[in-house]
């Protein structure tokens, strides 16, 4: 049974919130590839941080994982 969660893209440049997030469901051992729009209102070059699962709704041994600039 896929597991469902979401995936949320922030702007360290705007703070601790989202800029932008979305549902997706992933089944055991598997990938899934989803384009989630974003705004962004802060100028100038920087990473972005993805994280998957931001609200712990997937239980895991280890989350470390879960985030990719």
């Amino acid at each position: 049974m896929p597991a469902s969660t979401s995936v949320a893209v922030y702007d360290p440049a705007a703070g601790p919130e989202p800029i932008a997030s979305a549902p997706v469901s992933v089944p055991a051992r598997s990938t899934v590839a989803l384009a989630i729009p974003a705004t962004v209102t802060v100028p100038g070059p920087r990473p972005l941080l993805v994280r998957v699962d931001p609200d712990d709704a997937i239980p895991e041994a280890n989350d470390s994982d879960n985030d990719v600039e």
